[in-house]
């Protein structure tokens, strides 16, 4: 059944009524014709003037917009933008409270948005920067805050703009996605190898200068498609979501988003485009990227030992200890990013639809692009503004006390590891020929386990610390040495039944086929 609005449902009653009338009338007239002594009556009268009134209010409902009476809500006189106008010279708190940013970021942003297909044919720069700032005013609310009326109300706009104007928004940031979210230049690695080298006390752990870390954006509601694919194990439907972090710095160079929250992390990282699927032309020969325990192995990632084997061993613990000081940078990061755009808290759009899915991903990478561009015009104070929201001002302060700006990259250095990643797919695939799908896992457990092997050595070696209670071969297996040999007794004694098992079973054998 095709449903009408309530207009059309008005106009087609009216035309039905118009029609039965004139029919009437014509079928009046006829009878009154053939009495000839009859003249024109009062109802005769009243039918034509009733068809008239009923053609009269037909017109004026079809040149009216609505069928119903509107009342008019009351609005702000001043606009987001008159306001963003007054806050740049006398509050850039409140200004960044609007649109996320400072005001030299907002202005920066807008006119590259203004270059984007989606505002290019929007000739009047002021309302340019309306939109975008409507935009980024959604992106950075949750909550009650975070509903259309609200945010109509608080700039100064209709309802159907809020939605039209954060839609144009987020595309015009996913197109210049490449542009902003870029993976870290020469300056950069030099800086963040210097961070880990000069927090860690260890020169080796110098080649992480990398942390990564997962994330779950929550969903306002459950999703009316695939709820059970976004439950996560946290108990709330969410979107899995991989980063990537420069530790001295906080910026982000490489995002995985897409992922429902039913995602193991494993899965979640190994379906990146940047590191994952071409190492060696984002990290030289030796280098890695911390991360958590759940992205599992490879050869160029060091990961955490397990909580029951860390509770276990003291060796261990001190391994986890240190390693935390690194990787704590991502949960930094997350924070920052976060509270920056607090939409990432509760997303509040509908998954009806596979559209709507992909609509959500390009939401939360917007955020990040958006994100890494202010990142770039924050001073310590306004990243310790974000940071203060989660975390006490002890370790805010530690966080922004070595934060610093970047350079470019040379372009020898990309020629340079795009050679690397050739060479490097060259010398796997000799490597790995003909393995199963086994062989390759143990292969890439091997490599990661002799990696953090090597991290763990040369930690205990610059603090001059002796190994307690575990050794290399029981570090791999992820126990202490005690537990080692205690596992080593049980096999062995196991393997032993098992031999005097099957021994006593030929010999039941041999003695039934001798009878």
């Amino acid at each position: 059944m095709v449903r009408v609005s309530s207009k059309q449902e008005l106009l087609n009653q009216l035309q039905t009524a118009i029609q039965h009338s004139i029919l009437f009338e014509t079928l009046l007239n006829s009878e009154l014709a053939i009495d000839n002594n009859c003249s024109d009556s009062y109802d005769n009268d009243y039918e034509y003037d009733f068809a008239r009134a009923l053609a009269i209010m037909y017109l004026a409902v079809l040149s009216d917009r609505y069928s119903v009476e509107r009342h008019l809500l009351s609005c702000r006189k001043d606009t987001i933008l008159d306001r963003l106008d007054h806050y740049s010279e006398y509050n850039h708190k409140l200004y960044r409270g609007l649109v996320c940013m400072t005001p030299q970021a907002f202005e920066d942003l807008t006119l590259r948005l203004s270059s984007t297909d989606v505002f290019k044919n929007t000739r009047n720069y002021r309302r340019v920067q309306m939109q975008i700032a409507v935009g980024l005013y959604c992106l950075g609310r949750s909550g009650n805050g975070g509903g259309v009326r609200d945010a109509a109300f608080a700039c100064g706009c209709s309802w159907g703009s809020v939605h039209l104007w954060t839609e144009k928004t987020i595309k015009a940031l996913y197109e210049i996605n490449t542009e902003v979210v870029t993976f870290a230049t020469e300056d950069e690695r030099a800086k963040a190898s210097a961070w880990v080298k000069e927090k860690s006390g260890v020169e080796e752990w110098g080649r992480g200068w990398l942390v990564a870390d997962g994330t779950h954006i929550n969903l306002a509601w459950k999703p009316a498609m695939n709820a059970r694919e976004h439950y996560s194990y946290k108990g709330d439907y969410t979107f899995n979501v991989a980063l990537v972090f420069l530790p001295h710095s906080l910026r982000i160079v490489e995002s995985v988003v897409g992922h429902p929250g039913s995602s193991h992390d494993s899965r979640v990282w190994a379906s990146g485009q940047g590191i994952v699927a071409k190492p060696r032309l984002h990290l030289d020969e030796g280098e890695f990227v911390w991360v958590d325990s759940g992205f599992g192995y490879s050869s160029y990632s060091v990961s955490p030992y397990g909580n029951t084997f860390a509770n276990q061993s003291r060796d261990i613990r001190f391994f986890n200890f240190s390693m935390s000081r690194i990787r704590v940078r991502a949960e930094h990061g997350i924070a920052y990013l976060k509270n920056r755009f607090q939409c990432l808290m509760g997303y509040r759009g509908n998954l009806y639809r596979e559209e709507d899915h992909q609509k959500a991903a390009y939401a939360i990478q917007a955020c990040i692009i958006a994100h890494t561009f202010a990142s770039r015009y924050d001073r310590p104070d306004d990243v310790a503004e974000y940071l203060l929201e989660t975390y006490s001002p002890e370790v805010v302060q530690d966080v922004t006390a070595e934060l610093s700006s970047y350079q470019q990259a040379t372009e020898g250095a990309r020629v340079h590891r795009r050679e690397n990643q050739v060479r490097y797919e060259q010398e796997l695939a000799r490597a790995t020929e003909g393995m199963s799908q086994r062989q390759l896992a143990t292969f890439r457990a091997d490599a990661a386990h002799a990696l953090r092997e090597e991290m763990v050595t040369a930690l205990f070696t610059s603090y001059s610390r002796r190994f307690e209670d575990t050794t290399a071969a029981s570090r791999r297996r992820g126990r202490t040495e005690a537990g080692l040999e205690s596992e080593q007794g049980r096999v062995a004694r196991r393997n032993k039944a098992r031999r005097a098992q099957r021994s006593q079973q030929a010999q039941q054998s041999q003695s039934q086929d001798a009878q």
